[in-house]
C-alpha cells in the first residue's frame, strides 16, 4: 500500500477521535470554582468568630440565659456570610419592654463586612442590629423576614450598605420607647434600601413610628404601610425615589435640603404627603 493511500484513512481516524472528545467535552472542560462548605449552625445562642460562610440548618428558638436580653447569632469575625437557610429563629423572651434581645448583632470586631440572607428572625426587640462607632465596612441584607420587632427590623451603621427584597412586619409591641422604625441605615457612605415592604401595625399610640430612616442614600421602589409620624425620614444627601406609602402623618421627612424625592406615591397622610 502506497503512502498516499493512508493519508484518507489517517484524516478519517483523527477526525473520528475530535468528535468523542467534543462529545465527551473534557478536552475543554475548564476547572470548577472550589465549592466553600459552609460552617452548619444547629443551636443558639451562637458566636461566629472565624470569617467564612454560615448556614443554619433547622428552625432555632432563642431563650435568654440572662433576664430577657442577648443576641441569637453573635458576629465577632469579620468576612462573614450568614445564610439562614430559609429556616425561622424565634425569640421566647417576653413581648414587653424588657426584652432586649437581638436577633442577630455584634461583638466587638474591628470591621463590619458581612451578609446575611434568606430567614425569619421573629418576637426580638431588634431583628438584626448591627451598630458601631466608626461606621466602618460593608453590609448586604437580603430576602429577610423580621416580624414581631419590640423596637426595630433592621438598624444598620457601616460605610457600605445594601439592603434589599426584606420583609418588615409588626413592628412595635415594646410601646415604652419614644421611636420605632422597620428599617434603619447609615453611614458616612454609600447606601441603598431598595424594594422592600414594611408594615407596622402595632405601634397604635401616637406618630412615633417610622417606617425607613436612612442620613444619606438611596431609598428606593419601597412600600411602606402603618402609622406614625413618616413612611420615610431622609437627612444628609439622600434620594427617595418610585416609593409607595400609606398611612403615616408625613409621607416623607426631610431633614435637609439635600434631601431629593422623585416618583413617590403617597395617600392617607394626616399632615403632609413630602
Amino acid at each position: 500500500m502506497k503512502t498516499r493511500d493512508l493519508f484518507p484513512l489517517r484524516m478519517v481516524l483523527a477526525l473520528m477521535a475530535l468528535g468523542m472528545i467534543l462529545a465527551d467535552g473534557s478536552a475543554f472542560a475548564q476547572t470548577a470554582a472550589p465549592v466553600i462548605a459552609a460552617t452548619p449552625i444547629t443551636r443558639v445562642p451562637y458566636i461566629i468568630k472565624k470569617p467564612g460562610h454560615y448556614l443554619l440548618k433547622k428552625d432555632l428558638v432563642f431563650t435568654p440565659t440572662v433576664a430577657a436580653s442577648g443576641q441569637a447569632i453573635t458576629i465577632a469575625a469579620d468576612d462573614v456570610t450568614l445564610d439562614l437557610g430559609g429556616h425561622v429563629i424565634s425569640s421566647s423572651a417576653p413581648q414587653d419592654a424588657t426584652n432586649t434581645t437581638r436577633g442577630v448583632g455584634l461583638a466587638s470586631a474591628p470591621t463590619i463586612h458581612t451578609t446575611i440572607r434568606n430567614g425569619v428572625l421573629r418576637n426580638f426587640n431588634h431583628g438584626i442590629l448591627l451598630q458601631k462607632n466608626d461606621s466602618a465596612g460593608r453590609v448586604l441584607i437580603e430576602d429577610m423576614v423580621i416580624s414581631n420587632s419590640g423596637t426595630g427590623g433592621i438598624l444598620v451603621e457601616a460605610t457600605s450598605i445594601e439592603i434589599r427584597h426584606c420583609t418588615i412586619v409588626d413592628t412595635g409591641y415594646n410601646q415604652a420607647l419614644t421611636t420605632t422604625f422597620g428599617i434603619s441605615a447609615s453611614g458616612a457612605g454609600s447606601t441603598r434600601i431598595v424594594d422592600n415592604d414594611i408594615s407596622n401595625s402595632l405601634y397604635t399610640t401616637g406618630f412615633l413610628n417610622i417606617g425607613i430612616i436612612t442620613t444619606s442614600g438611596i431609598v428606593e421602589r419601597n412600600r411602606i404601610l402603618g402609622h406614625g409620624v413618616a413612611g420615610i425620614s431622609c437627612s444628609g444627601e439622600s434620594f427617595a425615589l418610585d416609593n409607595v406609602i400609606s398611612g403615616f402623618a408625613n409621607g416623607i421627612q426631610a431633614a435637609s435640603a439635600a434631601v431629593k424625592y422623585r416618583g413617590n406615591t403617597t395617600f392617607n397622610t394626616i399632615l403632609s404627603p413630602f
